[in-house]
């Protein structure tokens, strides 16, 4: 029995691979990609470290500077790339699909995500290596980043959303991205900040994410421990929450750019 899974599948895949084919296509912007995500990293060790960054500060800010990068990327492919499409004039040829456009969207993210990853796992084995950093590696971490992504997609959803009825929201897109770097828990852990922006800080993307994964490579927890203590049905929920609302929000808004006839309009 043909459930339609087939071409919706097909077109993730040929989505994903053009997307993998054009990063790796400009093999010098994805080298120095590798040297901006490290040099990044470093400077803002420095800088919070007062100078004299700490293995144990460093290891922890890293966890969180690696999933804000995923945060950027989602942000970059399901935002900024929409605009450049509506520029582009190339907009509406996506929604001639009989396929939901949103499957297009993940197709193109998850290109790009296996492409960063790359990237992610060369830079970070290389700096927890020269640094010395005290990480213990986990394959339940793997499932449990898996999750924390799943509520990214969401909010790239939302992002998508948004960038469909008002077109140029390059700036807002930029605020967002490195907004959450300083409010996410990246640098500082989120339970150390008050108590006011603890709360607000629990709702944004990747911030149980950020503390759950730090639980398990750092202080050595197993994903029994971190379900056992409540964390991870946290972040569970979190990311189904954000993907379900995410997904909702994308739908409503490509209905609304629909009936007001404004697709294509930049």
């Amino acid at each position: 029995m043909d459930l339609g899974i087939s071409p919706i599948f097909s077109a993730m895949v040929n989505e994903a691979r053009k997307s993998i084919r054009i990063m790796a296509s400009y093999k010098i912007n994805f080298l120095f990609g590798m040297v901006a995500i490290a040099i990044s990293f470093l400077g803002i060790s420095y800088v919070v470290g007062g100078g004299k960054p700490n293995p144990d500060v460093m290891a922890s800010m890293l966890v969180g500077y690696l999933l804000w990068y995923y945060v950027t990327m989602i942000v970059d492919d399901m935002g900024a790339t929409l605009i450049d499409e509506a520029r582009a004039g190339t907009l509406e040829q996506m929604f001639i699909s009989p396929n939901p456009i949103g499957f297009t969207f993940v197709g193109r993210v998850l290109g790009h995500l296996f492409l960063s990853s790359i990237q992610l796992l060369f830079v970070g084995g290389i700096l927890i290596w020269s640094l010395k950093l005290p990480f213990q590696w986990s394959l339940d971490a793997i499932p449990v980043a898996m999750i924390a992504l799943f509520g990214l997609f969401g909010f790239g959803f939302m992002l998508g959303g948004v960038s469909l009825i008002f077109k140029q929201v390059t700036s807002m897109l930029w605020v967002i991205s490195n907004g959450l770097l300083f409010l996410n828990g990246s640098l500082v852990p989120a339970e150390q900040f008050p108590t006011w922006l603890l709360l607000i800080a629990r709702i944004l993307p990747s911030t149980i994410g950020i503390s759950v994964l730090r639980s398990m490579l750092l202080n050595r927890l197993t994903i029994s421990d971190v379900w056992n203590n409540g964390s991870l049905p946290l972040l569970l929920l979190h990311s189904t929450a954000y993907l379900v609302v995410g997904w909702l929000m994308l739908q409503w808004c490509i209905g609304y750019v629909k009936r007001h006839g404004t697709l294509g309009h930049y």
